[in-house]
């Protein structure tokens, strides 16, 4: 299940868009401040930001900037301000998409979608600074040391990988092996 940061000051609209999303089958952690979102941004495993501009505290395009320092990950702006100068803005600081109000909920469903997707396509390595994978053409490196795997230790290792806050029990690692 991914797990949405909604960072939205407007009390309704956050509560709907996280209600909708949890129908979506996304695991969503709502925030109405900036300092509110970089809280459960360090403490949560985050694949995606809903990032409205105008917020209380601040403006989140200096929020979005401080996102894309730490991890690379989908930011989608979703805000009233569509003057063509905002817009730009929330793109050359980092965001992936930028959505103005009003707009159409299926539309923003698919839109998640992909920024997901491509995020995804682009965790084809994994690199702690000690061990180095690249999933796509199976190789990989313990301290700058080459090492021999299988194609099902890969598979196991990008699974591992990717649920990384989850406990993994036998069978729910044989089942998606």
């Amino acid at each position: 299940m991914k797990t949405i940061l909604l960072l939205e000051d407007e009390r309704a609209l956050n509560l709907g868009l996280t209600c909708d999303l949890e129908l979506e089958n996304y695991r969503v952690c709502s925030a109405f401040t900036i300092a509110q979102g970089r809280r459960i941004f360090r403490k949560e495993k985050i694949d995606l930001v809903l990032l409205d501009r105008s917020l209380p505290d601040g403006d989140g395009i200096l929020f979005c900037r401080e996102i894309k320092k730490e991890r690379n990950i989908p930011v989608i702006f979703l805000t009233a301000r569509d003057m063509e100068e905002d817009e730009i803005a929330g793109f050359d600081c980092g965001a992936d998409d930028y959505i103005t109000k009003p707009f159409k909920v299926p539309i923003l469903h698919r839109r998640i979608q992909a920024a997901l997707r491509r995020a995804e396509a682009e965790e084809l390595c994994y690199d702690d600074g000690h061990l180095v994978i690249d999933f796509k053409r199976l190789t990989a490196a313990l301290g700058g040391k080459s090492l021999a795997l299988t194609p099902t230790e890969y598979r196991l290792l990008r699974l591992l990988i990717a649920n990384e806050k989850t406990v993994m029990t036998k069978r729910l690692l044989l089942e998606k092996l």
